[in-house]
C-alpha cells in the first residue's frame, strides 16, 4: 500500500542529504517524492533555535528564505549570529502524526454549520426514512462535507439524528458447515440441470446474458393470505414486486403470464432472460414459468440456489431491507393492493445508493429496460420526495 506521508526513516534521509549538500530535486528523486513535498516538509517542520532570545533577529539569510529552509549543511553555521532554523526528523515525525490525528478528530463544520446540517437531515431521515447515502448523493453540494464525515458526526451524536434512526444492518446467523460424513442428498427432479453449478456454467457460456433474482416476501407468520413476489435485475438493482393471493406455484406462473401479455414476448425475455431463485415450493414448476404463451421458445431460463445458500442471490435479499422499512416483519399484506405495492417500489427504486455510484436503480436502467418498466406503470420519484416510511401507504 502506498504511503503518502513521510516516514521517520525518510525524514532522517532528508536531513542526511541536506547536510551533504544535495539539491531538493535530487533528494525528491531518491525518495520517490515530488520536490515540492520535500520543500514543504523542511519549511513546515523546521524548528527555530532559542526563539525567545533571537526572535527579533531578521531571517535575512537566503538559505532560510528558500530551499533548503534550514541551516543544516551550512559551512558558516558555527560562526553565524543570525537566526538559526534546524530540522529534527524525530520531532517532525511526531508533530506530523499529532496533526493528522487532530485533523481527523476535530469538527471543521462549526456550530452554525452543524445547526444547518441538523435542520437539513432530521426531517429527511426521521420523517421520510431516507438513507444517508441517498441524501448525500442528492445533496452533496449543499451538505459540503464527505459522506464518511457525515456518518462520523452522527456517531458523535452531533445531530438529532442518531444511529438508531439509520437503516438497520441485516445480521445473518452464522452458517453451519455441512456434515462431511453425511451422504449427499439427491436433487429433486425439478432441479435437474438447473442447480447453481448449472447456472454458473450457463452464465460462463453466455457472458452477456441479463440475470435476475427472484424471491418471496411473506407477511404475518402463520398467515396464509397475500404474499409478495419480488424479481430483481442484477445489472441495475431494480426490483419488481407483485402481490399474490396465496404463496403457491400457480400464482407465480400467473404473474409471469400477465407480464408477458403486457410486455410482449421479446421485452419479457430481454428483462428476465435468466432467473435465479431459491427452493421454495412456489418455484417448483420451472417448465410452467419458462413456457411462453405464444412462442415455442422459452421466455426465460430458471435456475436454483443451493440449499441454505441465500447469499447466492444476495442482492435481492439485501434489497428486501427496503421493503421491510415500509412493511415491517410481521405485517399482514391482506389490506395491501398492487397499487400500494407499485407506489412502494417507485420510492425504493428511486433511492440513490453508493454501490451504484450514487445513482438510483431507475437511473441504471438501459433505454430498453426503462421503456418496458414505464409500460408497467412505474416512474421515478424526485430525490427530495423519496420516502421509506409506512406513511406513504396513507397517501
Amino acid at each position: 500500500m502506498t504511503r503518502y506521508h513521510f516516514t521517520l526513516e525518510q525524514r532522517q534521509y532528508i536531513l542526511k542529504y541536506v547536510i551533504e549538500g544535495k539539491s531538493i530535486r535530487t533528494i525528491a528523486s531518491i525518495l520517490g517524492k515530488s520536490p515540492s513535498s520535500v520543500s514543504r516538509e523542511l519549511k513546515n517542520r523546521r524548528t527555530l533555535d532559542n526563539p525567545t532570545s533571537l526572535a527579533h533577529e531578521p531571517a535575512n539569510c537566503s538559505r532560510l528564505q528558500k530551499a533548503p529552509w534550514v541551516c543544516a549543511g551550512c559551512v558558516k553555521f558555527s560562526v553565524c549570529r543570525k537566526r538559526k532554523y534546524r530540522y529534527y526528523p524525530e520531532q517532525a515525525d511526531k508533530d506530523s502524526v499529532i496533526l493528522l490525528k487532530d485533523s481527523r478528530r476535530k469538527i471543521r463544520t462549526g456550530s452554525e454549520g452543524l445547526h444547518y446540517l441538523n435542520e437539513f437531515l432530521t426531517p429527511l431521515v426521521k420523517k421520510k426514512h431516507q438513507t444517508l447515502a441517498h441524501i448525500y448523493a442528492s445533496h452533496s453540494d449543499e451538505i459540503g462535507i464527505s459522506i464518511s464525515t457525515l456518518y462520523r458526526y452522527v456517531d458523535q451524536n452531533l445531530f438529532d439524528v442518531k444511529n438508531i434512526d439509520l437503516p438497520r444492518r441485516v445480521r445473518y446467523a452464522k452458517r453451519s458447515k455441512p456434515d462431511s460424513n453425511k451422504e449427499p442428498s439427491v436433487d429433486p427432479a425439478y432441479r435437474k440441470d438447473r442447480d447453481y453449478v448449472a447456472f454458473q456454467a450457463y452464465v460462463k457460456k453466455n457472458p452477456k446474458i441479463r440475470i435476475s433474482e427472484m424471491d418471496s416476501v411473506i407477511g404475518k407468520r402463520g398467515d396464509s393470505g397475500k404474499t409478495i413476489l419480488t424479481i430483481l435485475l442484477r445489472n441495475s438493482n431494480y426490483m419488481f414486486a407483485f402481490l399474490r393471493d396465496s404463496n403457491d406455484a400457480k400464482s407465480v406462473v400467473d404473474i409471469f403470464n400477465k407480464l408477458e401479455k403486457k410486455l410482449g414476448y421479446c421485452r419479457f425475455y430481454n428483462l428476465f432472460s435468466v432467473i435465479l431463485t431459491d427452493n421454495g415450493s412456489e418455484f417448483k414448476q420451472p417448465q410452467e414459468m419458462e413456457k411462453s404463451l405464444q412462442h415455442k421458445l422459452p421466455r426465460t431460463k430458471i435456475f436454483y440456489c443451493d440449499a441454505r445458500a441465500s447469499q447466492q442471490k444476495g442482492r435481492i435479499e439485501k434489497n428486501h431491507e427496503y421493503i421491510r422499512k415500509i412493511l415491517p416483519q410481521g405485517t399482514s399484506f391482506d389490506n395491501l393492493t398492487q397499487e400500494d405495492l407499485d407506489r412502494i417500489m417507485n420510492h425504493i427504486n428511486s433511492v440513490k445508493r453508493k454501490s451504484l455510484g450514487n445513482r438510483s436503480p431507475f437511473e441504471c436502467l438501459t433505454r430498453g429496460q426503462l421503456f418496458s418498466i414505464r409500460k408497467l406503470g412505474y416512474h421515478l420519484i424526485d430525490p427530495n420526495e423519496v420516502c421509506l416510511s409506512p406513511s406513504i401507504l396513507k397517501k
